[in-house]
C-alpha cells in the first residue's frame, strides 16, 4: 500500500442517458435491416422488440433532457404526452399527436407499456363466424395483439419519426449536439501527506 496523502479533487460531469439509449436503438435498427436484407428471420422479432422498446425509452429520456435544459422545476414523473406538449409549447412549436411524426410517440409508448405492465391474456369464447377456409388456416390464436408492431416498416418509421422530432426540437432550442453529450473532467491537487510528515518530493498535481 502507498503512503496516504491528502488531496483536493475538483470534478464536473454531465451524464445524459439518452445517448446510450439512442445508441442501443440504432444498434437494434441496424440488426433488423441487415437481417431483413439477408432474408435472415432468425430472432429478428426479438431485435424489433428491442428496437421499439428502446426507442420509447430514448424519446422519454430526450424529453427529460430538454425539460431539464429549458423548463425550471421540470417534473420527470409526468406522462410522456405531457412532457412532449410542455417542451413543444416552450419552443413555440405544435405537437400534433393525431399525425406523424408525433403520433408515432404514442405507438411506441403503447408497445412499451404492454411489456412494462405485462399480464396474462386469457380468452375463453364460443362464437359463429362467416369466413373462408383460407382465412381460418391463416388465423393464429396464439398471435398477441402487439404482434402488429413487429414489422420492418414500423421499426423504420418509428426510428425515423422520433429522430425527426429530436432534431427539430434541438434546433428550436438552439442546442448543439455537443451540449447533449455525456462529458466531464476532474483535477486532483496534492495538499500534504496524511501522516503529517514532510517530504521534498511532493506528488505533482494531475488533471484527468
Amino acid at each position: 500500500m502507498g503512503r496516504k496523502i491528502r488531496v483536493k479533487i475538483d470534478e464536473n460531469r454531465q451524464i445524459f442517458i439518452h445517448n446510450d439509449l439512442a445508441n442501443a436503438a440504432f444498434h437494434f435498427k441496424e440488426r433488423v435491416e441487415q437481417k431483413h436484407k439477408a432474408d435472415d428471420l432468425y430472432t429478428i422479432g426479438l431485435d424489433m422488440m428491442g428496437c421499439i422498446m428502446t426507442l420509447s425509452f430514448t424519446n422519454e429520456a430526450r424529453m427529460n433532457f430538454l425539460g431539464y435544459k429549458l423548463i425550471e422545476g421540470w417534473n420527470e414523473w409526468q406522462t410522456i404526452k405531457d412532457k412532449v406538449k410542455k417542451v413543444a409549447r416552450k419552443l413555440g412549436t405544435p405537437a400534433n399527436f393525431g399525425a406523424r411524426p408525433y403520433s408515432t410517440i404514442m405507438e411506441v409508448k403503447e408497445f412499451r407499456d404492454i411489456f412494462a405492465h405485462g399480464k396474462p391474456i386469457v380468452v375463453n369464447s364460443t362464437h359463429e363466424l362467416v369466413t373462408t377456409q383460407d382465412e381460418i388456416d391463416r388465423y393464429n390464436i396464439l398471435q398477441p395483439e402487439w404482434q402488429r408492431f413487429l414489422t420492418v416498416e414500423f421499426v423504420q418509421k418509428a426510428y425515423a419519426d422520433l429522430e425527426e422530432i429530436w432534431d427539430a426540437l434541438l434546433k428550436l432550442a438552439g442546442l448543439s449536439v455537443f451540449e447533449t453529450m455525456t462529458h466531464g473532467g476532474r483535477s486532483i491537487q496534492f495538499i500534504d501527506y496524511a501522516d503529517g510528515e514532510e517530504d521534498d518530493a511532493s506528488p505533482p498535481t494531475k488533471a484527468i
